[in-house]
């Protein structure tokens, strides 16, 4: 189900279908696995309240609470001491990891580890590398706490070195995957955002000139920006040369935006 991961599930028109992160495009439901041709297909991905959920039906005398963005506003600045004197699980996203920190703490678990992979942007390796270091690095400070890590792709190297906390072999291999992709910091991003009357029209001519030029390009509508962007990759002095044609038409221009 590779081809489909950062696929968001929606219903349209009373069908289900397949919406991409990054473009916007909509796809069908695959009735089967385009590798395997396997027909057991199921939507992955749970959020911290479905945890919750599942963990109290299996286990409904364990005391649970939650530290997610819905829920930390409601405790004290310090809530490590009242939360954990009085939980037996704490689920939380990313910013829990400083429990980890807490001498009570003996377990800790990284639930769906490598599902930032499934996002198609070019940092999305990057990121889950980071996130997963940034984790296991809290328990280094602490007593001897164990960490399971859950995957479906542990041999990722944006996962295994992560946990081996290899960082030169895992920006080798990033590097070298950018490289052959042509992506950056090989070559360099330039996101053209067009806002206004007829944003969408400008929007589109540029487009159309990126592909015609057989530059690496693609367009979004940011719907609650209320704008459209274009962005393309290119050698540096490819985008230098096209700059002061496009850039008359857009509102403003981001070199190498941090969320390819």
């Amino acid at each position: 189900m590779s081809d489909y991961f950062g696929l968001k599930e929606m219903t349209r028109n009373g069908k289900t279908v397949l919406l991409s992160r990054q473009t916007d495009a909509v796809f069908d439901v695959p009735a089967a696995c385009a590798k395997c041709r396997g027909t057991n297909l199921r939507i992955v991905g749970a959020g911290t309240q479905k945890v919750e959920e599942l963990l109290g039906a299996h286990l409904p005398n364990l005391r649970i609470a939650r530290f997610d963005t819905e829920t930390k506003e409601g405790y004290a600045k310090n809530p490590q001491d009242m939360l954990l004197t009085n939980v037996d699980v704490l689920i939380g996203t990313h910013s829990a990891a400083e429990f980890l920190q807490h001498p009570e703490v003996t377990f800790g678990a990284i639930l769906m580890a490598d599902l930032g992979l499934s996002i198609p942007a070019i940092r999305s390796s990057e990121l889950v590398y980071q996130r997963i270091s940034e984790t296991l690095f809290q328990v280094t400070k602490n007593v001897p706490t164990t960490i399971f890590v859950q995957a479906f792709r542990p041999e990722d190297p944006a996962i295994a070195c992560a946990i081996t906390g290899d960082r030169e072999k895992f920006a080798l291999h990033e590097l070298r995957s950018r490289s052959d992709a042509k992506y950056p910091p090989i070559t360099q991003a330039m996101r053209l955002i067009f806002r206004g009357t007829q944003a969408k029209e400008r929007a589109m001519l540029t487009f159309k000139q990126a592909q015609a030029a057989s530059l690496t390009s693609w367009m979004k509508q940011e719907f609650s920006k209320g704008m459209w962007c274009v962005t393309l990759i290119a050698a540096p002095s490819v985008l230098r040369n096209i700059m002061q044609e496009l850039c008359p038409r857009c509102s403003a221009i981001d070199i190498d935006p941090l969320d390819l």
